[in-house]
């Protein structure tokens, strides 16, 4: 069964209020209460677009995939998500500086990289 899970990205994203996030994205009340409440079996392709537009991802970081008979091995176990553990922000907080400025190169060469297979 697919299921929408966008708890990842929000921990990505450091976004910790994800229904005032999608409402002052645009989002309707009722969509935005379906997204976070997780009862979204049945929402728009557009609604799922706008969801990645906003959270800058893609369908496969927010779709999740929980075994319900498939064999396994079938490629929709690649949907299967992992926890993310590490709380960035925190984590962030307590590095020295010279760790920060080593993250900020590593962030910018990374960012150009993403760019260049984007082809901006």
């Amino acid at each position: 069964m697919l299921r929408l899970n966008c708890e990842t990205v929000y921990k990505l994203r450091n976004i910790s209020r994800p229904f005032y996030f999608l409402r002052n994205n645009g989002f309707t009340y009722s969509v935005a209460q379906k997204i976070t409440n997780k009862n979204s079996e049945y929402l728009k392709m557009r609604d799922i677009h706008k969801l990645c537009k906003v959270l800058y991802c893609t369908p496969n970081d927010i779709l999740e995939f929980v075994p319900n008979g498939e064999p396994e091995g079938h490629p929709l176990y690649d949907l299967v998500k992992k926890e993310t553990k590490i709380e960035y922000d925190k984590t962030i907080r307590t590095l020295p500086v010279e760790e920060l400025r080593e993250l900020e190169d590593f962030l910018t060469e990374l960012k150009k990289k993403a760019e260049g297979r984007r082809g901006l």
